[in-house]
């Protein structure tokens, strides 16, 4: 045997476990640490922006082209586009298992063959995958001080900061918002143009044709050549000020009489700001392979470095995404420490002797360090996911010492030898405890193939639960004999095992059972009835993705609903954050169109997001409340939402995908729908339950109708006004000095003054010598169009969306159907509701493929068609003692509450084969009552050590009032409810299962 060849050879094996113990530490230090597993989601966005173009525009040249371009795409499964002022997004949604790293370069090479046909003026199209790497680990906000201005900051920033803190080691990039850009700005003298006979474009093509690179000459001389370089390139504003413009008569005129130039900062189309400031803000993105418990330190060591260098700015830190990881390890941390310690405590009270503790200490961080060479191995990064498998299978170490440890000193009962009873303990325990840890892991093996981003996370809970159980079952099963050979080799005295609390818990165990022996159907038949019915605890809970957790922050996303400035828009904010000042300890805003290269969602000018750090979390619900007083007085047109701040599972998680979506189109999908039809449908038995969805919504608009008869009587062409309106009303950037890699545009710029009144001042010349003033040409009409154009496959489509407080969706929606067909449209239904629906029919197909798995295995292990029936027959006890801790501990049923469900399964389980195993060994040598009678007394002890010991050592997390404690509370409440059931059925409920179910045999002789 095995074991006996290695208990033979004590120093050999324990020296082999301190070298795989040795690798396994050096294989902890170079594991990755993140906040999830790092995994591509199958979505990739498309960003386009194309300054002053309208949300029409931007549809028909743009997004609709590129949307036809991408039907082509293998594995496409859906496509949502969408188109606002100046900018537009298109998202791309592909079957999970697709290489999207292969996708990602074909789309890239579909928007190269586009290019030519997009409009000239707009960049190239960009292109997103979205992945857990791009998740940002925290956030720099630099804010100018001392009288530095903000366009000094913004070359420091973009030139040696962003640069410096990419240099960290960890640091995959930095991405920036805010940026403001230095550029030379040109006014034009209308009258003295007009008195001198110079046209506007005569001026910008004498700067355009003094700023060329002309090129290079070589030459020879000799045995030497040459390059000749000539350069009119210009410098600066003084080099523009030097130059001469000629008019009709031939005469050199300064340009400083026509034109003013000032350096000025570029029109913008967002900015940031840091508690009412403006600010940058800078967020630091990690390499997949990086160590996060390391970066940190070297992240805010770099950053005190950078405040001493450069006193003029202020650093601040905000929205550290570390926390989570950060409350996951101290969590494992807790459980190590409580759960020895806990250990230590029961077993001195079942047991009595100081000696066995020590041991159970040796066991449970030789089981967990031994799991992280196998994470070394499989390639599974330190993370929340990983983390909650190790905190399961760290449980069932525990389970497995106690079993040995106590079957060890049954055999020391029986009269065998120290050796013997080392050897034979633990040789019977193996098959069961192998058996038990393979059916733990069918419950995650079938959960692997649910797909999506749940499925990727799946399946790197379900190695670090393997690499637990395989370094348990290692330890327990070879570690644990011999260090209880070492222990007690010198006592010849058999160690006191049973205590005086353990021999009166055992006493009453005896009296229910023989109580419940008297009617042994009845007795099962309720206890079964009780777990059925429980299960309907679960109709009573709340649903959420993650628990809540108490934070004392929150996201305010504003959307102001008129066509405002983006200098309103800030002057409101500022507003807003004032009022509110003494609620908060910190603010940050994004304000307009942010420049973060990972933005995923399309944000105009007049929207907004102000992310407030609140001084005491009982005024959050104070601060919400008021700001509604404020919209409601101030701007009730306005649409904003106030959430708590995201974390990094809402990050990767959260959808853009409304809840319940009606998709309203016309018969021809290439055009939009007419306003009054949408309002007649949502005004359909409205009564608030049915509302505008971001494809429904519109702005005002103003509309310019040109007299095209006026402009062709005085020979004035309909292209020369639509130049003359762009040159006035938008930043035309006419040159570019660049010097070492320093750009810095030459533009028109803006007249600060009303709309209205730059109409009415602007003149057009025509020949040179007629001038006419632009606003006898047109009329200018103020109305509304849609703010919004979203688009899918099929094409245009208005959205009327129903919220998720509406318990029956599709019964609303069914309603609308022939209010809808009376206006000629056609309806298609769609958002997250069908896809939870699909995702709920999912998981029951996989959580059934799961129990036929475990059932097939048991079979196996037990050689009996009956006997599995009786641990599956245990579940419903076990579900329901979690629904009912979740129940009465106010929790919810969330991610964390089903990842406390499995763990609280393997347990049971665990326990629920090792006493049918024991009950079928004693059935061999007595009748199968004394069989089961015997194998609970036996087993009385470990079930119950097992079950106080994980019970006990999870109390200290229902008082822990940080993000960790609200974060496992949910996961110890289903563990703790369905050990505490778990332990009954284990006690009881298998006793007389087997009994009823499981026909007796015939003894051997």
């Amino acid at each position: 045997m095995i074991l006996s060849f290695l208990l033979k050879r004590p120093v050999g094996v324990l020296m082999t476990f301190f070298v795989v113990i040795l690798f396994s530490i050096l294989a902890f230090y170079r594991l990755p640490v993140s906040l999830l597993p790092e995994t591509d989601a199958p979505r990739i966005v498309i960003k386009v922006l194309l300054p002053n173009g309208s949300p029409a525009e931007i549809e028909q040249n743009i997004l609709r082209p590129i949307r036809e371009k991408m039907l082509t795409l293998p594995y496409l499964r859906d496509m949502r586009s969408e188109a606002n002022a100046e900018n537009g997004l298109i998202e791309l949604f592909f079957d999970y298992g697709a290489k999207m790293q292969y996708l990602y370069v074909e789309i890239n090479e579909k928007i190269d063959q586009l290019t030519p046909n997009l409009p000239r003026e707009m960049q190239r199209p960009q292109v997103l995958r979205i992945s857990t790497a791009d998740i940002p680990l925290i956030r720099l906000q630099i804010t100018p001080i001392q009288k530095t201005d903000i366009l000094r900051a913004s070359e420091l920033t973009e030139k040696v900061l962003k640069k410096r803190l990419e240099a960290t080691e960890g640091v995959s990039m930095v991405d920036i918002n805010g940026l403001k850009h230095k550029i030379i700005g040109i006014r034009f003298r209308a009258e003295q143009l007009q008195a001198l006979q110079i046209t506007e474009e005569q001026v910008l093509k004498t700067i355009a044709d003094s700023n060329q690179e002309l090129g290079a000459i070589s030459v020879a001389d000799g045995q030497y050549r040459y390059f000749l370089k000539f350069s009119t390139t210009l410098g600066s504003i003084e080099h523009l000020q030097k130059l001469f413009v000629m008019n009709r008569q031939q005469n050199l005129i300064p340009i400083t009489q026509v034109a003013e130039f000032e350096e000025t900062t570029a029109r913008s189309q967002g900015l940031h700001l840091a508690n009412n400031h403006s600010a940058l803000v800078l967020t630091l993105h990690k390499q997949s392979n990086a160590q996060m418990d390391k970066l940190m330190p070297l992240i805010t060591e770099k950053i005190n470095i950078l405040k001493k260098e450069y006193p003029f700015l202020k650093f601040q830190l905000s929205q550290n995404q570390y926390d989570l990881l950060e409350a996951g390890i101290s969590n494992l941390q807790n459980d190590l420490l409580w759960g020895g310690l806990f250990a230590f405590v029961i077993l001195f009270i079942f047991i009595g002797n100081y000696q066995i503790p020590f041991i159970i200490g040796i066991i449970l961080p030789s089981s967990l360090v031994i799991s992280f060479l196998v994470f070394w191995i499989m390639g599974v990064s330190i993370n929340i996911v990983s983390l909650s498998g190790l905190a399961l299978g760290l449980g069932m170490t525990i389970d497995n010492a106690i079993i040995i440890f106590d079957n060890i000193s049954k055999k020391r009962l029986q009269g065998l030898s120290l050796v013997q009873s080392c050897i034979w303990g633990t040789s019977e325990m193996f098959a069961p405890l192998l058996g038990s840890g393979i059916t733990t892991l069918a419950v995650f093996i079938p959960l692997v193939f649910i797909g999506g981003i749940a499925g990727a996370f799946t399946t790197d809970q379900a190695i670090s639960v393997g690499a637990i159980l395989v370094a348990s079952l290692l330890v327990s099963c070879i570690l644990l004999p011999l260090l209880y050979l070492i222990f007690f080799q010198k006592s010849q005295k058999m160690p006191k095992e049973d205590t005086k609390i353990y021999l009166f818990l055992l006493k009453i165990y005896k009296k229910i059972y023989t109580y419940l022996l008297l009617s042994p159907l009845l007795s099962f038949s309720l206890m079964l009835l009780v777990g059925i019915l429980g299960l309907f605890i679960f109709l009573f809970l709340p649903i959420e993705g993650l628990p809540e957790i108490k934070r004392n922050d929150i996201v305010l996303q504003i959307n102001w609903n008129e066509p405002i400035s983006l200098e309103e828009n800030e002057q409101r904010i500022k507003m807003l954050l004032n009022r509110y000042q003494k609620y908060y300890s910190f603010s940050e805003s994004d304000i307009g169109i942010a420049d973060f290269l990972f933005q995923r969602e399309a944000q105009a000018l007049s929207e907004a997001q102000v992310y407030l750090l609140l001084k005491d979390i009982d005024d959050k619900n104070k601060i919400k409340k008021n700001i509604e007083y404020f919209f409601l007085n101030n701007y009730p047109q306005a649409h904003f939402k106030i959430a708590d701040a995201p974390n990094v599972f809402d990050l990767i998680f959260k959808s853009n995908i409304p809840y319940y979506e009606i998709k309203l189109r016309n018969n021809s999908p290439l055009f939009t729908v007419e306003y009054a039809k949408i309002q007649a449908i949502i005004s359909k038995n409205n009564e608030g339950k049915i509302r505008l969805g971001k494809g429904g919504k519109q702005e005002t608009y103003a509309q310019i109708v040109l007299d095209i008869n006026k402009l062709n009587n005085y020979r004035i062409s309909k292209e020369l006004v639509i130049k003359k309106l762009q040159q006035v009303f938008s930043e035309r950037e006419i040159t570019v000095f660049r010097n070492f890699g320093n750009r810095l545009p030459v533009s028109l710029t803006e007249n600060q003054e009303d709309f209205l009144l730059k109409i009415q001042n602007t003149v057009i010349t025509v020949d040179s010598n007629s001038t006419y003033r632009l606003s006898d040409f047109m009329a200018v009409n103020f109305v509304t169009d849609y703010k919004t154009i979203m688009a899918d496959k099929i094409g245009i489509f208005h959205s009327v969306e129903i919220p998720s407080s509406i318990s029956e969706p599709q019964i609303i929606a069914n309603k609308l159907i022939p209010e809808i067909q009376k206006n000629g449209l056609q309806a298609d239904f769609g958002g997250e509701y069908f896809e939870n629906r699909e995702n709920l029919q999912k998981l029951y197909f996989i959580l059934l493929i799961s129990v036929v798995l475990l059932y097939l295995i048991l079979t196996v292990e037990f050689e009996s068609l009956r006997q599995p029936l009786v641990v599956l027959l245990t579940l419903p006890l076990g579900f329901t003692g979690s629904l009912l801790g979740i129940l009465i501990g106010g929790a919810s049923m969330n991610v964390m509450s089903a990842i406390g469900m499995v763990v609280m399964l393997g347990v049971i389980d665990n326990e629920a084969i090792l006493k049918i195993d024991t009950i079928n060994r004693l059935r061999e040598i007595m009748p199968l009552e004394e069989a089961i009678a015997k194998a609970g007394e036996i087993s009385f002890k470990p079930v119950l050590m097992t079950s106080l010991t994980n019970i006990l050592a999870l109390i200290p997390f229902l008082f822990d009032n940080g993000i960790g404690g609200d974060l496992q509370r949910p996961f110890v409440l289903s563990i703790m409810g369905g050990l505490s059931f778990g332990t009954f059925t284990s006690l009881f409920f298998v006793s007389l299962a087997y009994k009823v179910l499981v026909k007796p045999k015939k003894l051997k002789k």
